[in-house]
């Protein structure tokens, strides 16, 4: 019988984020809401996934 625990996708992961990083996450965060007020701010969550997700598609995805 197959192992299900290794044929299910992980969508779960840890990302470390420096001080400078960071600084620059409340940086945009702060930039979305001064210059664009009617669009919602995205979370330190959500600005880091796209973030990951957008490097992961043009580096690591495009070898695996």
């Amino acid at each position: 019988m197959p192992d299900k625990s290794k044929s299910t996708h992980d969508k779960g992961g840890t990302v470390h984020i420096d001080a400078e990083t960071m600084k620059k996450i409340e940086e945009y965060q702060a930039f979305i809401k001064k210059n664009h007020p009617e669009m919602p701010v995205p979370t330190k969550g959500q600005i880091v996934r796209s973030s990951v997700n957008y490097w992961h598609h043009h580096t690591l995805g495009a070898w695996v």
